[in-house]
């Protein structure tokens, strides 16, 4: 919470599982966090965070996505 807080750079990460064959993860290589919010949902704690995406030189880019499926061929050119 302190690194948000003082809104410090770094990289961030979401990662969505729907079961052992089949995630996603996606990896933010450089991020600013603008906004650090902290309320209460229900009785819970919750923390509402908005980050500006950032080039990063080492890592070539912006944004890097693993997807894992158990359906072959997914995004690749049709073979004749």
């Amino acid at each position: 919470m302190t690194k948000l807080k003082a809104q410090t750079q770094g990289v961030a990460t979401v990662e969505l599982n729907y079961d052992t064959n089949n995630d996603l993860l996606l990896t933010y290589q450089q991020v600013t966090f603008q906004v650090v919010g902290l309320t209460d949902t229900n009785g819970i704690v919750t923390v509402q965070v908005t980050c500006l995406p950032m080039w990063n030189a080492a890592a070539n880019g912006v944004l890097t996505a693993v997807a894992k499926c158990n359906t072959d061929g997914i995004a690749q050119a049709e073979s004749s």
